[in-house]
């Protein structure tokens, strides 16, 4: 599956939430845009906790700033999945890829 980048630091992430850009240490703040592909939705987590209001629907785009340490969280399922609270809390838990940005001086 083909991935792109662009100078802004911007994630595009596939059906299986796998990112273009590495986890890694960044000087200043990031942007990381989340697009989901035809016939997926993605959820995502910066904090731990998976909730149904931050979910990316099949072909739109969101973008992330993160302007410090942050564990991005991504789970992508079929947008014909029903996705209930209880199955963010259980399954995306232990199913979401888990990539580490950290913020700060970079030697």
């Amino acid at each position: 599956m083909r991935l792109s980048l662009n100078r802004e630091n911007i994630i595009y992430t596939t059906k299986s939430g796998n990112p273009a850009k590495q986890a890694g240490t960044y000087s200043s703040q990031i942007k990381i845009k989340l697009k989901a592909k035809k016939g997926y939705k993605v959820y995502y987590s910066v904090n731990g906790k998976f909730k149904k209001k931050n979910m990316v629907k099949s072909k739109k785009k969101k973008t992330i700033t993160i302007s410090s340490t942050k564990t991005l969280q991504v789970y992508a399922v079929k947008s014909s999945k029903k996705v209930t609270a209880k199955n963010l809390k259980t399954k995306a838990a232990k199913k979401a890829k888990k990539y580490i940005y950290v913020i700060g001086e970079v030697n």
